[in-house]
């Protein structure tokens, strides 16, 4: 179902409508930085973990995915 790979922001496009919700009712987290770009592309909120923890683009910086509960 998927044309286009990260940083296209299709993937997560997708998954909004499958929810019905829209991209900033949405929060992206991703541990790469094409992942947070396409994120960030697609109008979502994003959080940054793992390897891409430092992406300057992210809104939110998670050490592990408990930090999620903080958001």
């Amino acid at each position: 179902m998927i044309h286009f790979s990260k940083p296209d922001p299709e993937v997560f496009l997708l998954a909004a409508e499958k929810l019905g919700l829209p991209p900033e009712g949405c929060l992206v987290v991703e541990d790469a930085h094409a992942g947070i770009e396409a994120g960030v592309n697609g109008g979502f909120m994003t959080a940054a973990i793992g390897d891409a923890r430092d992406d300057p683009r992210a809104a939110y910086h998670l050490e592990n995915f408990s930090d999620l509960l903080k958001i």
